[in-house]
């Protein structure tokens, strides 16, 4: 075989941060398995796991996908796709690139240990009126833009997911006991106002709304499961640019939104429900300048703040973890959760005073560490001890000399060497 010679490759090293991707919105369609939509690039890049069909989370190098934060125009969002994981929650049409940050990110960004992703919007366009509609098997979405002025452009769009209603429509209602079935919707508004040369000042809208039904069937009725997952966010800003004449940068995005999650548990009879409304605001400025020809000096301000009221019915004592073998966690009420490897020591105190021959019992409630659980029996107070064996004994065999006459052990999963009376 005839030896291959030396091979040489030269290119240019790619300007930018090096664990940056920043990828077009043009070459993100062009890519394939993206359906058309610019946001599914994200999981094609390197580092990024792709979520599963009822799941529109992200994994960047192998971080939780609550660690991940998703930034459109330098506003954060709760997620980038729809619980279906197939649609993104803002119009591919308005997107002009899409940018990765697996780790080691600036100062500018921060509040988590995952990546970011940025989404930058696209400019309207200038003149005439352009529209958009597009209608498939999954949903419908429709695009129409506008310039009413010289200075000022208008762009709307607006998508609904119809697959749900499509299958109940045809009488087919069994299948989300097997697949779970999204029904997702979103919308964007944008208007862009040119005030001066190099001067712009855009007002922006998003939205989107997501709903999941998940069920494990039993033929025991008191053994089926189902979880209903709500989810909506809402978020309008402004952003402001000005390109001053030796070269620097002025860049103003202040913002506020409302995030709405709704999550509703039922274990056979048993109910769990949990409803949570945040309103949050925030800032972010910043102003780059030119101070050599190689010297850059970026200065910024980043405010980002919240108002949640959280409303809870039933026990969602034990929820659902990544990697749960129970899909929905465990229902609530059927053992104490206990973060110990050593076996919990329950050890019941009853106390009481003496008057004419009763004794009248007292009761009491006393706080105990996030380690601990309380039992509120009729009579008397049971505590959970975790810890080691031999702490946990030595406690036991103080409260039994102590209060001998009062005290009853409960010998439930306690082994037969910690019993004080043997």
């Amino acid at each position: 075989a005839e030896s291959v010679g030396e091979v040489t490759v030269h290119g240019s090293r790619p300007g930018g941060r090096d664990l940056d991707e920043t990828v077009s919105a043009g070459e993100a369609r062009a890519t394939a398995g993206t359906h058309d939509d610019p946001a599914e690039i994200v999981q094609d890049l390197p580092g990024v796991a792709r979520p599963s069909f009822d799941s529109g989370q992200l994994i960047v190098w192998g971080s939780s996908p609550a660690e991940t934060q998703v930034f459109v125009d330098g506003v954060p969002i709760p997620a980038l796709f729809h619980g279906s994981a197939i649609r993104a929650t803002v119009n591919g049409a308005m997107i002009r690139n899409v940018t990765l940050s697996p780790g080691a990110y600036g100062a500018d960004y921060g509040r988590g240990l995952g990546g970011i992703v940025r989404v930058e919007t696209a400019d309207v366009r200038a003149a005439g009126f352009h529209g958009e509609v597009d209608a498939n098997t999954l949903d419908g979405s429709a695009l129409a833009s506008f310039a009413p002025t010289d200075g000022v452009r208008v762009e709307a769009s607006a998508r609904y997911g119809w697959i749900a209603s499509g299958l109940d429509a045809l009488g087919v209602r069994d299948v989300g006991d097997y697949f779970a079935i999204p029904r997702y919707c979103d919308y964007q508004a944008k208007a862009q106002i040119d005030l001066r040369d190099r001067e712009s000042l855009d007002v922006v809208v998003l939205g989107s709304g997501d709903d999941l039904t998940r069920t494990l069937p039993d033929p025991d009725p008191a053994h089926a499961r189902s979880q209903v997952t709500s989810t909506a966010f809402q978020r309008a800003y402004l952003h402001y640019r000005r390109e001053l004449d030796d070269g620097a940068l002025i860049d103003v995005v202040p913002w506020v939104g409302h995030d709405t999650t709704h999550l509703d548990d039922r274990f056979g009879g048993i109910p769990a429900a949990l409803d949570q409304q945040t309103v949050r605001w925030g800032l972010r400025a910043s102003e780059r300048s030119r101070l050599a020809p190689r010297v850059h000096l970026r200065v910024g301000l980043d405010i980002d703040g919240s108002e949640a009221t959280v409303h809870r019915e039933g026990s969602l004592e034990i929820p659902p973890r990544e990697g749960d073998v129970t899909v929905f966690g465990q229902p609530p009420g059927r053992r104490p959760h206990v973060l110990s490897r050593a076996p919990p020591v329950r050890a019941g105190l009853g106390a009481g005073r003496r008057g004419h021959g009763v004794r009248r019992p007292l009761r009491a409630q006393r706080e105990s560490p996030p380690r601990a659980r309380h039992r509120h029996p009729r009579r008397r107070a049971c505590l959970v001890l975790p810890g080691p064996h031999g702490r946990a004994a030595h406690l036991a065999r103080e409260l039994a000399r102590r209060r001998r006459r009062d005290l009853c052990l409960l010998r439930s999963g306690l082994p037969d060497a910690l019993d004080p009376a043997r």
